[in-house]
């Protein structure tokens, strides 16, 4: 998922701003107005209550790019040493699950445990439609039924994460791939979907 960052007809320039729910808040240079960076809702400063507008965007690898696109040009920037060894040192723990990088935990109020917080899976944001899908219980292929059509959702061996399509057109609905923490302090009450057999349970 992406957004839009044009703000009042003006394009915009955002970095992180700070940490809201254990979610990075992005912060315009322009106005210094905090925004949600799943939603695009500014949530304080001066334009508080506006909102950017939210497009599907699909994940791919470098390998799966340059074969659609041959000609694509690859830009890497290099962090210093600095922030490369913090990465690696929090971000191999934050991986592999049940660990948050230092202040994350401070930033979040009251959990909702129906998941485990660093449960991965896969969101779909569309119409009043708020649905997560946990990978470890997803097939390889699904159809499912979101505000009234078809979604397919098929796990992308190539780009190793699974991606959403509208069965009758082959568009992108909006959705994310996120855990469970960031996902339900974003959208709470939200639906999560479950398997046939343990959908009761």
């Amino acid at each position: 998922m992406g957004l839009i960052p044009v703000i009042d007809g003006a394009v915009r320039h955002f970095s992180a701003g700070g940490l809201f729910n254990g979610l990075v808040l992005l912060i315009d240079d322009e106005t210094r107005t905090y925004w949600d960076h799943i939603t695009g809702k500014a949530l304080y400063g001066p334009r508080i209550g506006l909102q950017m507008q939210a497009f599907a965007l699909e994940i791919v690898t470098v390998k799966k790019a340059l074969k659609r696109w041959p000609t694509l040009q690859i830009a890497i920037s290099k962090p210093p040493l600095k922030g490369r060894i913090f990465a690696w040192l929090t971000g191999n723990r934050y991986q592999s699950g049940g660990w948050y990088p230092p202040g994350f935990e401070k930033t979040q109020g009251k959990a909702d445990e129906r998941l485990g917080a660093h449960v991965s899976g896969l969101g779909i944001m569309v119409g009043k439609t708020r649905r997560f899908y946990p990978f470890d219980s997803l097939p390889d292929r699904l159809e499912d039924t979101v505000e009234g059509r078809l979604v397919v959702i098929v796990n992308d061996k190539e780009a190793g994460v699974p991606v959403a399509r509208w069965k009758d057109t082959n568009e992108l609905p909006l959705q994310a791939l996120m855990r469970w923490y960031g996902f339900s302090f974003t959208y709470p009450g939200c639906e999560i979907w479950r398997p046939p057999a343990t959908a009761n349970k």
